[in-house]
């Protein structure tokens, strides 16, 4: 890709991410009733799906290459924030909320410190294709945790 091309591809992630937010909010609130822990399920299998899918579409060209980015942004993003805000305060007791949160975001805040080191490692390891399964995997396991709180309000 040209310079140009590569930064617009890289920044629809967050772009078109921020469309997840408004999605899983939306849905949570009116489609789901309420069911933050099922619309979070959703989502991270569609991540999943995507994962696996994405070095597959970005071979197709820079447009799959874009839209699968945006995708991805978009199921990663609204999961996020479903689980640090709204399904923590659902979930916990009123007096409870504020360490729940602290504990959910600074997990959250690992998992980013950490990230860096383990996509260069696997992908230097085992090359892309397997770092996206890896990814893929990693979301499965997550949609399946959310899953068993499907029915929780």
């Amino acid at each position: 890709y040209t310079p140009q091309q590569a930064g617009y591809a890289s920044s629809v992630y967050e772009l078109i991410g921020f469309t997840g937010v408004l999605a899983a909010g939306y849905l949570s609130d009116h489609a789901g009733k309420g069911k933050r822990f099922g619309v979070s399920a959703v989502m991270m299998g569609m991540l999943a799906v995507l994962c696996v899918a994405y070095p597959f579409l970005s071979g197709v060209g820079w447009v799959w290459n874009v839209v699968a980015i945006a995708l991805i942004g978009a199921v990663t993003f609204g999961p996020d924030t479903l689980m640090a805000g709204a399904a923590v305060q659902d979930a916990v007791p009123p007096e409870s909320t504020a360490s729940a949160a602290g504990f959910v975001n600074g997990v959250g805040s690992t998992g980013q410190i950490l990230s860096p080191y383990v996509v260069s490692v696997l992908s230097g390891w085992f090359g892309w294709q397997m770092l996206f399964s890896v990814l893929g995997a990693a979301s499965l396991v997550g949609a399946l945790a959310l899953a068993t709180q499907w029915r929780h309000r």
